[in-house]
Order: C-alpha cells, then structure tokens, then sequence
C-alpha cells in the first residue's frame, strides 16, 4: 500500500497538534516527550506543513509548562495552600490555559485541512 506524500505529511501535522492536546489534558509531560520524539525523527522534512506543526506544538508546549511553573512559583510565594493559591490556580486554568487548548484545537483543524498554523503572540518565536 503506497501512502501519498501529502497525506502523510497531513497525518504527522495532525499528530503533532494531537500530542500538544494530550500533553495540555491527558498525559502532560509524558505526551511531550512523543511530541520531543516526533520532533527528532522529523525536524529536517523537506515538508513546510510538517516542520511547521511540530515547532509551533513543542515550541507553544514548552512555554505552558513554563507558565505553569510560574503559577506554581506564586503559589508557593504566596504561602503555600491559601487562598492565594485557589486564586492563581482559577485564574490560571480559566484564562491561560483555556485559551492553549481552544487555540490548540484550530491549530489541529488546520493541520487537519493542510494548512500551516502559527499560534498568536509567542508562535512566531517557534520555526525550523
């Protein structure tokens, strides 16, 4: 079975985008390491739509486990177990992390049409 080139640039898009959504709801950490692998195993695909996927996933990835540490960071400045820390947490997960995952989901109808995606504010930062 012959497998069109298009099509599979197409699936690892999709697996890309895929990974950077298991790894914000699922599996964090351990879905980054797939995404980290993918990466490896793909980062000098002559493909635009391949390269492109794969660093804004990592890219944007590697910046909310960032923002989580500095959640976590004011959380523990805060004093630990307060009611600072419910409210870092809630704002945190209501703003901040809703917003990667919505964004993330057209970056994943994007890959899943073909089309490059960058991710607004830090995806221009992230290009092979």
């Amino acid at each position: 079975m012959v497998i069109d080139p298009e099509k599979q640039e197409r699936r690892i898009a999709v697996a890309a985008q895929t990974l950077y959504l298991v790894n914000l709801m699922l599996l964090p950490g351990l879905a980054f390491l797939v995404l980290l692998g993918l990466l490896a195993v793909y980062r000098r695909s002559d493909s635009a739509l391949v390269r492109n996927h794969l660093a804004q996933a990592v890219g944007v990835s590697a910046v909310g486990g960032a923002l989580i540490v500095v959640v976590l960071g004011l959380i523990y400045l805060q004093g630990g177990a307060g009611p600072y820390a419910w409210l870092w947490g809630i704002l945190y997960f209501t703003f901040v992390h809703t917003s990667l995952i919505f964004i993330g989901v057209v970056g994943f109808v994007k890959a899943l049409n073909g089309h490059e995606f960058v991710f607004p504010v830090v995806g221009r930062w992230f290009r092979l």
